[in-house]
């Protein structure tokens, strides 16, 4: 019967770039999450600790997914500030980047 059949649900996906010392660290330059409905930016930093190891992982998010205070987010070029958790579209690139101080 034309109608009865059901949705087909589309997965988010989601670009994450590491730039500078955090793409050297992860050892790699970007990779692609994808989440099955939308996602929040916890759960992309989530998905991005349990992809990439402790290592990364500590410098990127806290254990329930919060971002770092020394990590600088953007979301299709527009800067994340600290303690915001936006929900993230389809198609969404993430840039990620560890603070850097010194004089």
């Amino acid at each position: 019967m034309v109608g009865d059949t059901p949705a087909v649900r589309r997965k988010i996906k989601v670009s994450v770039t590491y730039l500078g010392a955090l793409a050297a660290e992860a050892g790699l330059v970007s990779e692609e999450f994808c989440f099955p409905d939308t996602p929040s930016l916890s759960d992309v930093l989530s998905a991005v600790r349990a992809s990439r190891g402790p290592a990364v992982g500590r410098l990127v998010a806290d254990d329930l997914g919060a971002a770092q205070p020394f990590l600088l987010i953007t979301v299709n070029r527009t800067d994340v500030p600290y303690g915001q958790n936006p929900a993230v579209a389809d198609g969404s690139e993430i840039w990620l980047a560890l603070a850097v101080s010194g004089g």
